[in-house]
């Protein structure tokens, strides 16, 4: 994370916290960063969308993370130098795809997979044909935020 990113998630934490009846967030990440994917899985399912763009499905997405008290950054470079996540909320790395061939979406999440910061992974897609992805990537539990039929 960069100095500039590390400062604006610390500007908008302090927001989120002055904010009336803020609920700190979950700290099952330290202890089972599995339950942790689980509950960002259950939020990002839960929440309605409407997007044209997947610039815009992110930004919805992150919006959702921080109003149900988990903190995440959006175009995240990680540990390899190379790969730029599209959010990244503790060890949970989250990647949005409203297009591409199976074969690249899981060549991207094995990169993801290979770097430090990323033990869990999320895909959250608008496509069928990302539903047929293995459980796991280079040995990291990969979860399915399935967006079939949302509004793009």
């Amino acid at each position: 994370m960069k100095p500039w990113e590390l400062l604006e998630l610390r500007e908008r934490t302090a927001r989120r916290r002055a904010e009336p009846g803020y609920q700190p967030p979950t700290f099952a990440i330290a202890y089972n960063p599995s339950a942790y994917a689980d509950r960002i899985v259950h939020v990002l399912s839960q929440t309605q969308l409407q997007f044209i763009s997947e610039a815009e499905l992110q930004a919805q997405l992150l919006q959702a993370l921080e109003t149900a008290g988990i903190l995440a950054t959006r175009e995240v470079v990680l540990s390899d130098g190379s790969s730029r996540i599209d959010l990244l909320a503790g060890p949970v790395g989250i990647e949005v795809k409203t297009n591409g061939s199976r074969v690249d979406v899981i060549r991207q999440l094995t990169r993801y997979a290979h770097c430090d910061e990323v033990d869990q992974l999320i895909l959250v897609t608008t496509r069928t044909r990302h539903h047929q992805l293995p459980p796991t990537v280079a040995g990291v539990p990969l979860h399915l935020v399935s967006l079939v039929g949302a509004a793009l």
